[in-house]
């Protein structure tokens, strides 16, 4: 990596003009972001092509200044990940960006529990109130019989993924619906009923006891491939075929989301006190790392994302006490959405979107990937006589504040405009009402969608 960093540094030397320059610096930020973790080097091969652009006037930059606005992006993030934060805010200062997530969210991620400089994040033990989101992780939450079954039925090679062009690059957005009062047809199904269970059995979730159904979906991520790659935007839980259908673009809620983690890899989740309509950004938030057979629990209305794992060594996680697996490096996960009775399954023209109907049990992934287990009454047997299962501190923390302004650079270069360009992860953004406007504009976008035909 340190010499793929050497040559990208020469090519900037040897640059000549803004094409090769633009050329030069995305080949940089490639390089950048392809690797397990980011680099000193290749950060330094990005910073120095940037400056090798910002001090040339040409028309060209005008066209492209994306390109370094979204180098200056990454470049940031790659030092947040390394512990740089005045590195990262002297490329995000001169971004159209208001506020970062805070140092205290990047310390959790390098070392838990403060282990790395100052202002650590607020060990869990000392909390005297709810967790943000009223976050809770289960540990051990599916008998093994069946967290086996999900492993092998979400298997990164597994059918399931290839059946629904997940790793396409313009794969839509699909879930699947199940109500509770109905018998189960998979694995996935019954996994989902024994959680419900374990849920009501823990008397410590609010908002159950009008659940009638769920939403269920899931993700893999190579996180072997990119430090970036397991990242997953920060955002709301929605019914999004009842958000596109209904003229008022109305936003709905679950009242409960939940990710079952299938692996141990990748960065945690972090769940926030901020929900739709609460003022500003919100000030707290709950890291859970993954941990393979952990359940996290949290209000359904909360904004939550997944960040980038920055430990540095190989081991692919933070020391948090507990016994972690030695599985590969896809981050797996099962999202389930626990919704009330005035959710329903949806028609999908395409055959592929949100609440879609379970297909039939015979055919397809069901029958490949997810064949009923032959013990399932035995399973529900065992599980009657089981304790009540508990919350765990385990691989979790309390972090506060959650986000922290940026100091804005004075530099002529300074771009004015956000652009499309910048990736949409929303761990920097531009307002305090970014999350609110997001959705405001997708409804825009669905209303005008529908008026056009």
């Amino acid at each position: 990596m340190a010499s793929a960093s050497r040559e990208a540094t020469s090519a900037v030397a040897v640059a000549t003009d803004p094409v090769s320059d633009l050329t030069v610096l995305m080949d940089c930020v490639e390089r950048l972001i392809s690797g397990r973790h980011p680099s000193v080097e290749d950060l330094d091969a990005v910073e120095y092509a940037i400056v090798q652009l910002v001090d040339v006037e040409d028309p060209l930059l005008g066209v492209d200044c994306h390109i370094v606005e979204y180098a200056r992006y990454m470049a940031a993030l790659g030092h947040l990940c390394l512990g740089n934060t005045s590195t990262a805010d002297r490329h995000l200062g001169v971004l159209p960006l208001q506020h970062r997530l805070s140092t205290a969210v990047w310390q959790a991620l390098l070392g838990r529990l403060g282990d790395v400089g100052p202002s650590p994040p607020v060990a869990l033990e000392a909390a005297s109130a709810p967790l943000p989101g009223n976050a809770l992780a289960w540990d051990d939450a599916l008998p093994p019989m069946l967290l086996d079954a999900l492993r092998r039925g979400f298997a990164p090679k597994s059918t399931f993924w290839s059946q629904h062009r997940y790793d396409a690059d313009d794969a839509a957005f699909f879930s699947y619906y199940y109500r509770l009062s109905d018998a189960p047809q998979n694995a996935v199904e019954h996994c989902v009923h024994v959680l419900w269970e374990q849920m009501k059995r823990s008397k410590v979730i609010p908002n159950i006891d009008h659940i009638a159904g769920v939403e269920w979906w899931a993700h893999k991520r190579c996180t072997a491939a990119s430090w970036v790659s397991g990242c997953h935007q920060l955002h709301f839980d929605t019914d999004e075929a009842t958000f596109k259908a209904e003229s008022t673009q109305r936003l709905r809620h679950p009242a409960i989301s939940s990710v079952l983690y299938m692996s141990s890899s990748g960065g945690p989740t972090l769940v926030t006190d901020k929900t739709p309509g609460s003022k500003g950004l919100g000030t707290r938030g709950t890291l859970v790392w993954p941990h393979q057979g952990r359940f996290l629990t949290f209000d359904g209305d909360s904004l939550h994302g997944v960040l980038p794992n920055c430990r540095k060594f190989a081991d692919d996680g933070p020391n948090d006490g507990c016994q972690r697996s030695n599985d590969n490096d896809t981050r797996l996960t099962l999202i389930v959405a626990w919704w009330d009775r005035s959710t329903r399954p949806r028609l999908n023209p395409n055959g592929i979107g949100p609440l879609q109907e379970t297909p039939d049990s015979t055919v397809g992934w069901q029958a490949t990937e997810f064949p009923i287990l032959k013990d399932l009454e035995g399973c529900n047997r065992n599980l009657a006589h089981d304790e009540a299962m508990h919350p765990s501190t385990c691989g979790v923390d309390l972090v506060e504040p959650l986000w922290e302004m940026i100091d804005k650079v004075p530099d002529e270069t300074a771009s004015q405009i956000l652009t499309n360009a910048l990736p949409p992860l929303r761990f920097f953004v531009d307002s305090e009402d970014t999350f609110e406007r997001v959705y405001e504009e997708a409804a825009v976008a669905v209303y005008w969608e529908q008026e056009l035909g």
